[in-house]
């Protein structure tokens, strides 16, 4: 059930291992066993060019599945994040699936404890540690007095929350209520004035038909109105359809020296041709085209991917 408030959690690190159970309402850390972890130099600085880069910084360490990423800048190198949202998404279930609490957010460790100074006791078999920047969990004791579990308190978690769709919306905030409504009003205030233009065309066309045919005493009948109007609704959803088919193209992640060199459409369809700096990015490419649209081919020759593609 969607919980429409916030009330204050406890922190709680889950490993693998654990089984949650009670009713507390809690913020979950995950543990670096959920996710994949790099710190790296790249030729970028920004953050979102980092982003771009990060399947080619993980390439041939992750398993197979669909991997999102995070990126963090650290001084002049880059703390990247590859995790699966749907293999997390099982395990938190599968784990909780005795808890009757709530959930206010789910974090990972990487980006609430890259302050440790010293190593954590997190269980009898393993502790938590911080090192060049990068918080690992490793198979060992460090101290038998210093448990991770008593620096909670210190804990400010961070605004970095992991996207899990089937968690994202467990608990909205007050403050995310408002910008979801003033997104749902904005969208809403967009299509009721591009009706509005739509509506207006039609009379204009309507006083523009009236007027040609009281010059020319044409007969005004509903057959060539209808015939009309039916027309340029069929023009109007042609190119809405081409302005939402050109829009989940160009959301297409580009790597650092890509680029689209070719733009065609027709009939529902677009065909273009992307010039990558690697042939093995091919795959990559054709995985975020699939997941809002639908391939009808492709070829790839001398570095250059062609592919047609419609909604």
């Amino acid at each position: 059930m969607i919980k429409i408030f916030k009330k204050k959690s406890k922190i709680l690190f889950l490993t693998k291992s654990d089984e949650i159970k009670g009713n507390d309402f809690v913020s979950v850390i995950l543990s670096p066993q959920y996710y994949w972890v790099k710190k790296a130099d790249l030729p970028v600085k920004k953050e979102r060019e980092a982003l771009r880069l990060a399947p080619s910084v993980f390439d041939g360490i992750l398993p197979s599945g669909d991997f999102s990423y995070e990126v963090e800048k650290k001084d002049d190198s880059f703390v990247l994040i590859a995790y699966d949202k749907n293999l997390i998404s099982k395990a938190i279930s599968e784990q909780f699936k005795r808890h009757k609490g709530g959930i206010e957010g789910i974090y990972f460790a990487q980006h609430e404890f890259s302050f440790l100074k010293e190593c954590r006791l997190v269980n009898e078999q393993s502790s938590l540690v911080a090192i060049d920047g990068v918080v690992i969990q490793v198979p060992k004791r460090c101290s038998d007095s210093k448990l991770l579990e008593d620096i909670f308190d210190d804990v400010n978690l961070s605004n970095k929350k992991a996207k899990l769709s089937s968690f994202d919306n467990e608990v909205i905030s007050h403050k995310d209520s408002i910008l979801i409504g003033i997104v749902s009003f904005l969208l809403l205030s967009a299509f009721a004035i591009e009706y509005f233009n739509y509506k207006s065309e039609l009379s204009l066309l309507d006083e523009k038909q009236d007027k040609i045919s009281s010059e020319y005493n044409l007969p005004r009948t509903s057959i060539q109105l209808k015939s009309v109007k039916k027309s340029l609704i069929k023009k109007f959803n042609t190119q809405k359809s081409f302005r939402d088919l050109f829009y989940k193209v160009s959301k297409i992640k580009l790597a650092r020296g890509e680029y689209i060199q070719s733009f065609e459409e027709s009939k529902g369809e677009i065909r273009f041709e992307i010039k990558m700096s690697n042939p093995n990015r091919e795959a990559v490419l054709k995985r975020d085209l699939s997941k809002n649209l639908k391939i009808i081919s492709s070829r790839l020759k001398d570095n250059i991917l062609k592919l047609k593609v419609s909604l």
